[in-house]
């Protein structure tokens, strides 16, 4: 009886569906308005004739597809309107009209498949093969209308400020080919009459091959887990990654890409299990924080170095944030000299005019309005180099926008290169031939003030 038990199955599974047909098509209802058709086409037509196949088939296709083009006519333009009314599809009116199409176009299938026994009263090579066009494509119309539910699901969890961030938004797309890889079984059964077990069955041998064939996928599923769970990497984020070129904000994160839309406009893709392995530069906590580091430096010429005289002091006075540190320095370092007896002597402390360049980019900084003042804001002396003496500035904005990042920084380095030179310093330049012919010229300038007073002696013996 065991050897016999499939094919009984297959004789139930015929008959039930045969039963759930006559129910809801009443075939002889349905086959006399198709002779009485027929008949008025062409009188005394008889049935199995190649022209009556042909004209029945006609018939029963044009009725699915006028049934597909009032379905569409009378519900693709106002389901989905009424869909938008749940919570779970609100918002989401293109994927609603996906889902009324789909599922349209598979009640048409099934219509023309339900409708083909009235074609062919008995199976027969162009029924079987019709037969089987439907079911595969109902098969995989199913599969894309679930497909077009996940992706709904997918766009609700990042939509969601709880669920954005959640791992569990890349097992999506592990679902959807689940579903497409179950549908593509159900496709080979159809097409070689095969069991699903008996293709299961045949797939573990061949799971080490499945293994090297989804390696990226199985990759990427496992490395997007664990940037979400880590929260490495966001939608919107601002990333860096040298190795690949990528300087931009991510736009998508799926299982087998990041997206990233650098600020040339390029679009670059990444493997998620890349960002794992590679260097990522994330800026998103410095858009959190609200404020963007500057780190610049301007490189003093130190032959300009010297201690500030009277007169440099007196001109500096005239700010009043730092005349308050002048008359604070000097008096203090009058009383440390005093009492080491260092008044005369060429070790004596003084003040120099870096040290008040320093201090005043110092005050500056710290009363900028631009500039946060809960971060780390100092300057700094670095290892002299063959182009002078570098004075870092290291600052943070309190504004994270790139455009107006840029502009204050600017707006800092302009106003601190032009006063320099109250300070009697001077920016360290490469010597270029704009500076030889100043050179040139002031020699010259500087032999004819030379030579005037014989010139003018001679003149007046004359």
């Amino acid at each position: 009886m065991e050897p016999n038990q499939p094919d009984s199955l297959l004789v139930n599974k015929d008959l039930i569906e045969e039963v759930i047909t006559e129910k809801l098509y009443p075939m002889e209802d349905v086959r006399n308005l198709l002779d009485r058709l027929l008949d008025i086409i062409n009188p005394g037509m008889q049935e199995g004739t190649f022209v009556y196949t042909i004209l029945s088939l006609a018939i029963v296709l044009g009725f699915t597809v006028l049934t597909w083009l009032l379905l569409r006519l009378l519900f693709v333009s106002t389901l989905p309107k009424l869909m938008e009314r749940i919570p779970f599809l609100s918002g989401s009116i293109g994927y609603s009209t996906k889902i009324v199409r789909k599922v349209i176009a598979i009640l048409s299938v099934a219509i023309f498949s339900g409708l083909l026994p009235v074609v062919w009263p008995e199976p027969n090579i162009w029924y079987n093969l019709l037969k089987s066009i439907c079911r595969i494509l109902e098969i995989w119309m199913v599969a894309q209308l679930i497909a077009h539910f996940l992706n709904v699901a997918r766009r609700n969890m990042i939509a969601s400020p709880k669920y954005s961030n959640s791992p569990f938004i890349n097992l999506f797309q592990v679902f959807k080919g689940i579903v497409y890889f179950i549908a593509v079984l159900k496709v080979i059964s159809v097409l070689f009459n095969m069991d699903m077990t008996a293709i299961g069955a045949g797939l573990t041998a061949l799971s080490a091959v499945l293994m090297l064939v989804f390696k990226d996928t199985i990759l990427g599923f496992v490395a997007s887990i664990q940037l979400s769970s880590n929260d490495m990497i966001r939608v919107g984020d601002w990333i860096t990654v040298p190795a690949f070129g990528v300087d931009g904000d991510v736009i998508d994160i799926s299982l087998a890409t990041i997206k990233v839309k650098n600020f040339d406009k390029t679009v670059s893709t990444i493997p998620p299990y890349s960002m794992l392995t590679e260097a990522v530069q994330n800026w998103r906590p410095m858009q959190e924080d609200g404020g963007r580091r500057v780190k610049r430096s301007i490189y003093v010429d130190v032959q300009s170095i010297k201690y500030a005289d009277k007169d440099l002091l007196d001109k500096l006075r005239t700010a009043p944030a730092l005349n308050d540190y002048i008359e604070t320095a000097l008096s203090e370092i009058e009383k440390a000299n005093k009492e080491q007896g260092l008044e005369h002597s060429y070790s004596r402390r003084g003040l120099t005019n870096i040290g008040l360049y320093r201090r005043y980019i110092e005050l500056y900084l710290k009363n900028h309005s631009k500039v946060h003042p809960d971060f780390t804001c100092m300057v700094r002396q670095l290892q002299p180099t063959a182009q002078g003496l570098p004075l870092e500035l290291y600052f943070f904005t309190n504004t994270t926008n790139w455009t107006e990042y840029e502009g204050i920084q600017s707006d800092v380095f302009d106003h601190l290169l032009a006063v320099i030179h109250v300070f009697e310093l001077s920016v360290f330049q490469e010597i270029n031939g704009h500076n030889v012919s100043q050179y040139l010229d002031y020699q010259a300038h500087k032999d004819e003030t030379k030579s005037s007073p014989a010139d003018h002696n001679k003149s007046v013996e004359a």
